[in-house]
């Protein structure tokens, strides 16, 4: 004759599946804000980089508009 588990062990068994399911959800909401905080903090500095590229190609501009004056007045 076959032996079945008792209903206790399997009901024991079941709400340790369902635990383990909360667990997993849990890691994998972690995981998505850790990347969400990553990504934000990675767009922040991309932000601050393209300000500087812009200020400095603000001043490549001037400094060349300042260079082609100074040409035309020698001339």
């Amino acid at each position: 004759m076959v032996e079945l588990p008792s209903c206790a062990s399997l009901v024991n068994a079941s709400a340790l599946c369902s635990i383990e399911q909360e667990v997993k959800e849990e890691n994998t909401v972690n995981v998505i804000a850790e990347i969400s905080a990553e990504l934000l903090r990675e767009r922040e500095k991309n932000a601050e980089l393209m300000e500087k590229i812009s200020v400095l190609e603000a001043q490549i501009q001037e400094r060349d508009h300042k260079g082609s004056l100074i040409t035309h007045r020698q001339v």
